[in-house]
């Protein structure tokens, strides 16, 4: 399996390249990404409250497939650290 690593622009190409290998039927075991933009075929969120785009970002940028219910029965607790690292930035 491959083993992929990218900082910055690195990690774009990385994501690409993954994509790549995974179409031909290759295996990526690791997608290690370093400060990097995350390429989405279209965007995630339009306009609305940013828990109607996580199960699509969950999908898009971490081949996890969530559910509406899934999601909701977590969110809640995710809520303060949300609101902390909110802060931050």
């Amino acid at each position: 399996p491959y083993r992929l690593l990218g900082w910055s622009l690195g990690g774009t190409l990385a994501v690409l390249v993954a994509s790549e290998l995974e179409k031909q039927g290759q295996r990526v075991s690791l997608l290690g990404l370093v400060d990097s933009f995350i390429p989405a075929p279209q965007p995630l969120l339009e306009d609305g409250d940013w828990r109607e785009g996580m199960p699509a970002f969950l999908r898009q940028t971490l081949g996890v497939h969530t559910d509406a219910a899934f999601l909701a029965e977590r969110l809640p607790q995710a809520e303060p650290d949300l609101a902390t690292l909110t802060g931050l930035f």
